[in-house]
């Protein structure tokens, strides 16, 4: 369609070269009236060629966009936690959405003008060559020395552009973890140090972008610099050559409508060169995420049925250089409840996150039903799993689809089944909407213990043949804490459950009990015999223990 559209825009000039020509030479009026008619058909059909080319183009930039969003968000999907504490979530915003933005320009307008410039002075200098090598030469002599300081400017644009990228980043972060900490922020009274820390950034923000906009102008305006002088050039020495009569009047109207014509193509240069520069500074932001391989990749095993059966095989993991768990070895039968207690950065949520492979897992140290799991197929393994974590995640959702989010197809009837076996129907009473409440960003309506009953409800909708508690119940008062033990107790049957807490009374009724400190496995045993070894299992309970006396005797002596 660019192709067509310069073929029948370059003809243009020479029709206006016959009309003028004729004029002088005594044409007759119809041999104008024809020039006429020509032209406006030509007009017409460069003006259908040109929008085809702009639909077809422009939507070319769109796909793409929205292609490279869709791999771009899998990407981001499929990254190890290790890749969120090097990369923000205000900067992987700020690549998904300005940065592809700049992508679909470069791809789209940036690419159409690009093209359209190469067809121009590809169809328009031969045509001029053919009227006067010697203007021609004249007036595109300017065009070298332009080229090259373009070159250097936009070097400096994507610099410049770079820093506007990287900046955007920076304000997406702030905005997003100072709305996120609201109430941590009100609470502390720093909002105005916050708002200063805002504007401190929105500054350099807005110096970037006069950077670039001054960098921009510069390619635009020389870029219309460069075709305005090549215009007068051929003026000048055009207008000499037709009172010398080397050149007619028609040739030299021509020779001009060509350089008019050479104008904005010789003026997109710039433009094109900034949006190359902008859009392949936006690209290498995204390929330096799209290039960062995920470490945990899915394995091919895909087997029928995974038996809930759990062995860990000394497993030691190491995270920024620091060793986190250091030869845990475990076997869990089908069916088993086990429970995981052990002191704050012992390494009991690690231990859980590797059996989901949620943190990079060595070969050959855990199996599931008797695999491997960084053989498994990674939905097949984290399928068997009914994971609670132990950060309650809630979507921007209602009650009902955060429940049902495992599986999205499941009836009310069993979502109220699943909440009413974490001990939430009481507090669903007073929600104005019922399971249909929408529970707000991160679960901002909800209480804390309302999040972690939800999540508790979300595993047992799925039914999981393993049942995977990371310190679950720690958010919960001890009525509610019992009842939901007592609700594990009868489910257990059948299905393999392990609970890990900080909390001794979340596992008094574990088949066995493993405490963890310093990564390693310092006791195992029934509850009974950890209490009869005296160790730190036994001083762990007894300070909770009395803890509970304490908060006992703290409220009855309030009322």
């Amino acid at each position: 369609m660019l192709l067509l559209t310069n073929a029948t825009v370059l003809t243009i000039p020479q029709f206006f070269r016959f009309a003028i020509d004729g004029m002088q030479s005594g044409a007759p009026a119809e041999h104008l009236r024809d020039i006429a008619r020509i032209l406006v058909l030509i007009a017409g059909a460069a003006a259908v060629f040109r929008v085809l080319s702009r639909v077809h183009l422009f939507f070319a930039g769109r796909d793409i966009e929205m292609d490279l969003r869709i791999e771009f968000y899998r990407h981001l999907t499929r990254q190890q936690p290790s890749f969120y504490r090097k990369h923000t979530t205000g900067d992987l915003l700020s690549r998904a959405t300005a940065d592809l933005t700049q992508v679909r320009m470069m791809l789209g307008p940036g690419v159409l003008n690009a093209i359209n410039t190469v067809f121009a002075f590809l169809g328009a200098v031969p045509l001029m060559v053919l009227i006067s090598p010697k203007l021609t030469l004249l007036s595109l002599a300017c065009f070298p020395p332009a080229l090259w300081v373009m070159r250097r400017l936009g070097k400096v644009l994507f610099s410049a552009n770079r820093r506007v990228r990287d900046t955007a980043g920076d304000i997406s972060r702030i905005v997003q973890e100072n709305l996120v900490g609201a109430h941590v922020v009100r609470a502390f009274a720093n909002e105005s140090r916050q708002a200063r820390l805002f504007d401190e950034h929105n500054r350099a923000y807005y110096d970037a972008n006069i950077r670039l906009a001054w960098s921009r102008s510069g390619l635009a305006r020389l870029g219309l610099t460069m075709a305005n002088v090549a215009i007068l050039v051929g003026l000048y020495f055009g207008t000499w050559d037709v009172l010398n009569e080397r050149l007619t009047v028609g040739e030299l109207v021509a020779l001009v409508e060509y350089m008019a014509l050479l104008s904005w193509p010789a003026l997109a240069l710039g433009w094109i060169l900034a949006m190359w520069q902008r859009g392949s500074g936006a690209m290498s932001r995204l390929t330096e995420i799209l290039d960062t391989p995920p470490t945990i990749l899915s394995g091919i095993v895909r087997p029928d049925a995974l038996d809930a059966t759990i062995d860990i095989r000394s497993l030691t993991i190491e995270i920024g250089g620091r060793r986190i768990l250091d030869g845990i070895s475990l076997k869990i039968a089908r069916g088993e409840t086990v429970g995981v207690v052990g002191p704050v950065g012992s390494g009991k949520s690690v231990m859980a996150q590797a059996l989901l492979r949620l943190v990079e897992t060595p070969a050959s140290q855990i199996f599931v039903g008797g695999v491997d799991v960084t053989q498994l197929d990674l939905d097949v393994l984290r399928g068997a799993f009914g994971y609670v974590p132990q950060e309650h995640v809630l979507f921007s959702r209602s009650l009902a689809e955060n429940v049902a989010f495992g599986r999205p197809a499941a009836s009310r009837e069993d979502i109220l089944e699943a909440l009413a076996r974490a001990a939430f129907l009481p507090d669903l009473r007073v929600l104005p909407l019922g399971i249909e409440s929408p529970v707000g960003e991160r679960g901002l309506t909800l209480s804390g213990g309302q999040k972690q009953r939800t999540t508790v409800a979300r595993a047992l909708l799925l039914d999981p043949p393993i049942l995977l508690l990371d310190d679950a119940l720690s958010s919960l008062d001890a009525e509610t804490e019992a009842e939901i033990v007592d609700v594990l107790r009868r489910e257990r049957k059948g299905r393999t459950t392990l609970i890990v807490s900080h909390r001794v009374s979340a596992v008094r009724h574990a088949d066995t009990i493993v405490v963890i400190d310093e990564g390693r496995i310092i006791e195992q045993g029934s509850y009974d015999e950890l209490l009869a070894c005296r160790g730190l299992f036994a001083r762990i309970a007894k300070r909770q223990e009395l803890e509970r006396g304490f908060d006992g005797d703290m409220r009855g002596g309030s009322r």
